[in-house]
């Protein structure tokens, strides 16, 4: 696993056949007014932007069909 701080210019390449993987976290830095409250409101205000509100609708589709299932299985004779 690498870490990357966004606050530095950085690229990546994958030179495989293989799929990667990128989590994305945000680590919320100590900073002073008014640089704390710029980042505040952007975090919050990221769940209304389309491409957030997709992945959450998708992944909670995505939940009704393995809960579904493993319903199903259970109630299997």
């Amino acid at each position: 696993m690498l870490i990357f701080d966004d606050a530095y210019e950085h690229e990546a390449w994958n030179h495989t056949d293989k799929t990667r993987v990128v989590l994305f976290v945000d680590f919320v830095k100590p900073t002073r007014f008014p640089a704390r409250f710029i980042n505040w409101l952007l975090m919050n205000m990221a769940i209304f932007t389309p491409f957030i509100r997709e992945g959450l609708d998708n992944h909670k589709d995505w939940e009704k069909k393995f809960y579904a299932e493993a319903e199903a299985l259970r109630n299997r004779p």
